[in-house]
Parts: structure tokens; sequence; C-alpha cells
């Protein structure tokens, strides 16, 4: 069946907002619009300046790298930018212990759109470094690049902070500096170990350059380390006397007194290191011109027997006291491990596990018993020994014994420590450290048993740490 179809329309009666308060629908909408806007407004321009209210402050400092503590409390390394809120503040700008500055600052409480907009502000130090400041600071500075200059290939798994740039920054800033402080950087320049360090050494002579100092020395340096990573050099074979008279270091005012066993090397020059092309590392036993005063050599490496003599006379450098001698740094963990020093047994086996700290000790209270310099001998010393001595490599950690025609073990047993602190250019620069900067390392010389032979010779140049105890390595006298 069909719907009837109709042209009708339904109509609807439109819908009327009803007055409110004697307001009609148009007022109070708009009112209610405008409240709206206004909530809005303040919900997204003002709320969260209220909430967290204050200012980005970005902290600068001409002494490079300062440590910023904000009320008390550690805030970050400059440069750096921190959000403080409202109010007072203190502020201490300090590098380490040395020098700081302190004040106070105001932030205000800035309010709209600061989520949008930040509210920036800037604190610099003033340059806080005195004369005295400025020479513990280079001090400090150069000790880290001394650190640093252990790593000899620095990528993005280990970064190298500007060290010499930061610090010729820090130079440049100070009015009227010392000119002399300059020297730093010259000893700095012992370090440099890789391109990375070389280019910011270019990087502080410029800025030093700039701010009006001489820097003529420093540029004559830079030049002759660029030439060990631009090209090749080579440098002299050694030559030597031979001529050892043999003698004997006696240590009577004792319980139980002994002879040391010793050859006498007369005064020369001789070429000390070998041939080689001089890339870092290698320009480290390059062949340069030394001269040595005569001296006496022990010839055999300090033995267990005689360790224990020495602990007995000096009971703070017995095992028990390991302790004391590690807080004291002196020693590390491994002192004496594997060792155990007997008056009662005369080893004649080579004493190791001990540090250059306690090897310089032995050699103080050897210098009181007999009442002659006793010393341990430099690097150039051990080399032109080993020069003099038969070449023979010891391939077992015996001692050896009997009449010979100079010092045994120079070549394997134990690497031997020397008085040398390690400066890995000191002989292509021809020079040593001549401020008071702290070099930690130690240069040890002749290999050992567990060493190949024919990787070792007289010029080899080892490191070890001053506080570092190896089971590889010992130590032998010399005296006046």
């Amino acid at each position: 069946m069909k719907k009837k179809e109709t042209n009708e329309q339904l109509e609807v009666e439109p819908v009327r907002l009803k007055p409110w308060r004697n307001m009609s629908a148009a007022t109070y909408l708009t009112i209610i619009y405008a409240l709206a806007i206004i909530v809005i407004v303040f919900a997204v321009g003002f709320l969260p300046g209220i909430i967290h209210g204050g200012r980005q402050v970005s902290f600068k400092s001409s002494v490079k790298p300062s440590s910023v503590y904000v009320d008390s409390a550690y805030a970050g390394t400059t440069p750096f930018t921190a959000f403080l809120s409202p109010g007072e503040h203190s502020v201490r700008f300090s590098y380490k212990d040395i020098a700081q500055e302190s004040f106070t600052i105001e932030v205000d409480h800035p309010l709209f759109l600061t989520w949008l907009i930040p509210r920036k502000m800037e604190i610099a130090s003033t340059s806080y470094l005195d004369a005295e400041a400025a020479d513990s600071y280079l001090k400090s500075m150069m000790e880290e690049i001394v650190s640093y200059s252990k790593v000899i290939d620095y990528g993005d798994s280990y970064h190298y902070p500007p060290l010499f740039e930061m610090a010729a920054y820090t130079l440049s800033s100070i009015e009227n500096a010392d000119p002399s402080l300059l020297s730093y950087f010259i000893d700095g320049a012992l370090f440099i170990t890789s391109e990375t360090m070389l280019q910011d050494f270019r990087n502080a002579v410029e800025i030093l350059d700039k701010a009006s100092f001489d820097v003529s020395s420093l540029k004559e340096a830079g030049e002759l380390v660029s030439l060990l990573f631009d090209e090749n050099q080579t440098g002299k074979s050694p030559s030597v006397r031979n001529d050892l008279i043999d003698t004997a270091l006696s240590v009577e005012k004792m319980e139980h007194p002994f002879n040391i066993e010793g050859y006498r090397f007369p005064a020369q020059k001789f070429y000390m290191g070998k041939d080689s092309d001089l890339h870092y590392p290698g320009v480290q036993q390059m062949g340069v011109e030394t001269e040595v005063s005569s001296f006496v050599l022990s010839s055999n490496e300090i033995s267990e027997y005689q360790w224990a003599l020495f602990i007995e006379a000096n009971p703070m450098w017995a095992k028990s006291n390991s302790e004391q001698l590690i807080e004291m740094k002196l020693v590390d963990e491994s002192y004496l491990d594997g060792v155990y020093p007997n008056t009662a047994i005369q080893s004649a086996s080579p004493v190791r596990n001990i540090s250059y700290h306690a090897a310089s000790a032995f050699a103080e209270w050897l210098s009181e018993q007999s009442g002659k310099e006793v010393f341990l001998p430099t690097d150039s010393m051990l080399e032109l020994a080993s020069l003099m001595s038969d070449g023979f490599y010891q391939s077992t950690l015996l001692n050896s014994s009997g009449k010979t025609d100079g010092p045994l073990s120079l070549l394997g047993g134990v690497w031997e420590f020397t008085s040398t602190e390690f400066v890995p250019l000191s002989r292509y620069l021809g020079r040593t450290v001549e401020t008071d900067i702290t070099v930690d390392d130690i240069v040890v010389k002749g290999g050992s048993y567990l060493n190949d032979p024919d990787l070792i010779d007289s010029s080899t140049v080892g490191v070890l740490n001053k506080l570092q105890c190896s089971d590889t390595a010992g130590f032998r006298i010399a005296w006046k």
C-alpha cells in the first residue's frame, strides 16, 4: 500500500535563551566568552610564569674553567646556563682551591609567556686571579696537560678539553700579567703527544699573540713539535768509551753489614738513543748528545735480601704497613705482592713490586748508612752502562752473580727505575721541565725477562707511575 504523498511542512518553534538576572542572552554570553578568553590568556600567558618564575642565567668567566656555586650548591662549570628562581642568590666562581670570587645577584619575576619567550640574563666573573694565584692556576693547568699526554689518539670516545687554549685565554685576561708565566706554556709543549694537543697549543699561541705577549719562543716550540707529525728526521748513533773500574759500596753501620759491588764509569759525552724516524712516540728514544759525570753503578739489581735489611731498619716500609703507604700515596695495592723479604734467607733475586718512591727511600737510607751519596741512576747512566756491557739479555728472574767485566742484567731481568721523570718531548726539544709542575711518571729501562729480547735494547724507554708497583720492575743504585 503506497504512502500518501503530501506537500505539507512541519513547523518548528525556534529555541530562545531566556534572560538571566535581567540580562539578555547576548549580554551574558558576551560576558562568558570574555571570561573564557581571560582564563585562557591567564592560563597560557601568566600561570606558567607564576608557577615557574625566574630566568635562564648564563654563567661565564674569564678564568677557564671556573666552577660555579649558587646558594652554596655546585651548579656547573663555565660556560653554562641554569634556571634560577626569583629572589636573591649567592654566587661563587672558583678555580679549584686556588682562587675565587663571590657576590650576590637578584633575579626578578617575569610573568608573560615565559614558556614561549624565556627571560635570560648573563652573569660573568671578573678575572679573579692575582699574581700568586695566576702562577698556581697555570701550574695546575699544565699538570692537567701532563695527565692528558698519556693518550696519543683522541676521538669521540675520549674527549680532549682545550687546556692550552683555556689557559691562554685566562692569562690574556689578567691585567699586567707577568710575561715570565709563559714558561708554563713552554714546559707544556714538552708533553704534546698528539695532533689534537698540537692544534690546541697553536690556538693558545694565537690568543697570547693577540694579547701582545712575546710568543716567539712558543712559536718556535710549536714549529719543532709540528715536525713530529708532518715529516721524518733522523737521530744519531751512540758511541761510548769502554774503561770501567770495579769497586764496592760498604754498608757496615748495622747488625748485618754488607757490600754492594759496582763499577765506576768515567765522565764522558756520548750519543744516547738511536737512529729513528722522529714521529711520536719514536721521538722518545731519538739519538741526542748527552754528558754524564763520573758515577758508580751497582753490579746487580737490589735483591730481596737487601730489601729485607732495609725493612728491618725502616719498619714503615714493611709489607704489613702497606695500607698506610697506600694512603700516603707512596705505593699502590701491589706493594711486595709475591715477595717475602727475610734477613734469614739471603735471596739474590731482584726485589719486585716496589715503587719509585720506595726505591728512592732505599737509596736515601743507604746514603745515611754508607756516608756516600747514593741515588737512583738517570736514564742516560743506565743506557751508557748498557752500551758498555756485553749486551747479554737476562731471560730469567734470577739475579746473576760472580766476577764480570761490567754490571749484569742491564737488559732483561726486571725493568729498572731511573731518577729521570718521563717528559715525552724532552730529548726532541732539548730541555726539561723548568717550572714546578708535577710529573707523575718515571722512566724505566732495560726490559724484563718477560719481554721479547728482539724488541728491547739500550735505548728502549719504558714508563711507570711513581707509585706503581710491578712484578717485572725493580732497581739498582748508583753513587758518587
